[in-house]
Order: C-alpha cells, then structure tokens, then sequence
C-alpha cells in the first residue's frame, strides 16, 4: 500500500497561454512604474530649478536627495542613510526620511496640510504639480514667516533674552507760522461833558 503511494507523482506544466498572459501583466507594470518615476523625476527637476537648485541633481541617486534637504532646510547628511535601502530591515528608515522631506518640501511652496500629507502617498502626482504649477517657493519655514506691525517687540531667535524693539519715526519739527493780525483802527479820543457853569448874580 506504501509503495503504491510513493510510486504515485505528480507533475504540472504551465500552458503557453497563461505564461504569456504573466509575461504581458509584468511588461505592464513594469511599464507603469517606469512612468510613475520619470514623472517624479521631471517634477523633481522642475521644483528644484524652481529652489534656486541645479535641476539636473534631481536624476543622481543619493544626491538628489542632499539637494532635497538643502531645500527644505534638513541636514543634507542625512542623504548618506539612504545606503541602508540594500541593507534588510533598515530599508524603511530612507523611507521616513524621504516622507518627511516631501511633506516639508509642500509646505515650503505653501501648500496646505492635506496636499503635504498626499505628497507622501503619490508623490508622482503631487511632486509634478509643485514643479509644473503656479506654486513658487516661499523659503524653509514658509507658515512661520509673519509680519510684525512698526513698534511692537520683536524678540530675535538668537538672543531671546535681549528683545529689540522697532524704532519709531522721529517727528520732524515744524517752523512756526505766523499769523498776520489785522491792522489796528485808531480809537477817537473819548470827551467827557463838563456840566454847564450856572451864572454869577450881580453883586448890590
């Protein structure tokens, strides 16, 4: 009874029609993947032209993101880590370091919340629209930056312990006016009566 069982094998051979089917939906996604990154490529260019960077930095592996760091005001040594993505459970930790990147790169060009946080799970779609829209860089810190009326204190991030305070405008002195008076009319001079003298009698 043994040895029926184990005399018993079972072989599979793929037919031709599926292995070409395999074949066509892996030449498709790999076709996908291909344009999903020159997408991101291109924008990346665009944005980093854009910040004042050498757009042809966005297609050098590890050196894109240095420059990408440079941007949004991250240390750009932190672009050697991306070394661990060969390395077994340390791939992921590139991977943080570049969502932070891009949400911090949205938020430079002035975008909202939402669009930093979409950056992170399609940044071929949202990085293209930062390249190729209207959105222009604002600077590292872009929703710090507010404008402080004349007078009031600025406190200065260096030395917070010596506020500054804005000088007001001096007040420059006016010349005084002088106001012509008008002529002075000359009074007649004021006669008072005499009462009339009564007359003398005659002497007798």
């Amino acid at each position: 009874m043994i040895n029926k069982f184990a005399s018993f094998s079972y072989s599979y051979t793929s037919s031709p029609a599926s292995s070409k089917a395999l074949g066509v939906a892996a030449l498709i996604l790999v076709l996908v993947v291909l344009v999903f990154v020159i997408l991101l490529l291109v924008g990346m260019w665009k944005v980093f032209t854009k910040a004042g960077k050498p757009g042809w930095a966005a297609i050098i592996p590890i050196y894109n993101f240095w420059v990408l760091f440079e941007i949004v005001g991250m240390p750009s040594w932190l672009a050697l880590i991306f070394l661990l993505s060969a390395i077994p459970y340390l791939y992921f930790i590139p991977g943080i370091l570049a969502a932070v990147a891009y949400y911090k790169l949205s938020k430079a060009f002035g975008k909202s919340t939402f669009f930093a946080v979409m950056s992170i799970l399609f940044s071929f779609i949202c990085i293209p629209i930062l390249g190729f829209g209207k959105a222009t860089f604002n600077g590292k810190d872009s929703d710090s930056s507010t404008s402080i009326p004349p007078g009031n204190v600025v406190v200065s991030s260096a030395d917070p312990v010596t506020p500054s305070v804005n000088p007001q405008p001096t007040p420059v002195p006016q010349p005084p006016v002088n106001t012509p008076q008008p002529p002075q009319v000359p009074q007649p001079p004021t006669v008072s009566p005499q009462p009339p003298t009564p007359p003398q009698s005659p002497m007798h």
